[in-house]
């Protein structure tokens, strides 16, 4: 595995554990949140800590999706790669048989192969 995507890896993962983390957080914001409507001025307090809980929430809202965001994108970039190292390697008389992993397979491997499944597909 080349270097770079052991870094790759790393990082998704540290992403990928501070989403998790700040969901579990959210979930525990979210369940004191009370659904009521108050009315008088006696439960006041009650109504400021509902609107405290619901700032923080809508604080780390934008975190959240941004992280997500982030997370699935590796995610389908390392299928991606997986979908394409499979395809390379497996088809009969490819010229990339292997070469893929080993990162010296050039552009006219992938054309060929890309033609090969192009005939097999249509």
């Amino acid at each position: 595995m080349p270097p770079y995507l052991t870094w790759l890896l790393i990082g998704w993962g540290v992403l990928t554990g501070i989403l998790i983390i700040l969901l579990i957080y959210r979930g525990t914001l979210t369940m004191q949140e009370d659904d009521q409507l108050f009315l008088d001025e006696s439960a006041s307090q009650m109504a400021a800590e509902q609107r405290e809980l619901m700032a923080k929430v809508n604080k780390i809202n934008p975190l959240v999706k941004v992280l997500g965001f982030f997370c699935a994108a590796s995610s389908l970039r390392q299928a991606q790669r997986d979908l394409l190292s499979f395809l390379f390697t497996q088809i009969p008389g490819s010229r990339t048989t292997g070469a893929y992993h080993a990162g010296v397979a050039n552009f006219r491997d992938y054309s060929s192969a890309y033609q090969r499944l192009r005939r097999v597909f249509s």
